[in-house]
This record gives structure tokens, sequence and C-alpha cells, in this order.
């Protein structure tokens, strides 16, 4: 898969090697409300969904892929709880 992120996302000095979840170690999160995707780059989630915690940036928005659509992008922290 290739997706697209926005700079700030994608930067180095955004994610911090301390940051990145190693495979082994991805964990997932339950999305809390529904939210549509205003672009590309983000996922849709639905109340319930479970979603990877690929990387949490400091800014809010979290990369990863909901486990119901396969899709993989960016969605934001606040609309999810971690499981």
């Amino acid at each position: 898969r290739v997706a697209w992120y926005p700079v700030e996302v994608a930067s180095k000095q955004a994610m911090p090697e301390q940051q990145l979840v190693s495979k082994k170690d991805v964990e997932h999160a339950k999305a809390l409300y529904d939210y549509s995707a205003a672009n590309n780059e983000e996922i849709d989630l639905s109340a319930g969904d479970t979603v990877t915690v690929e990387f949490k940036a400091d800014n809010g928005w979290w990369i990863g892929t909901n486990t119901r659509t396969g899709a993989l992008g960016l969605y934001p922290g606040g609309f999810v709880e971690m499981v």
C-alpha cells in the first residue's frame, strides 16, 4: 500500500524513533465516534471500529489501519480509545 502523509506528520522530526511502533507491538484502539475523511490521506471511522495505532503524532493525528475497511491513513486520536 502507498499512502501520503502531511509533512508535519511524516517528517523525521515529527516521528522520533521512540514513538515508532514495531509490527510486533502494534496497539489497537476502538472508535468512539464516526469520522468522515476530509481527504484521501485520512480514513473513515464508524463508532465501534477497531483501528491499529501505528503512530501517534504530537498534533493529535494518528496513523493506522481501520480493520473493518482495510484503509490505511490518518485519523484523529481524540475519536478513539485504546483497547
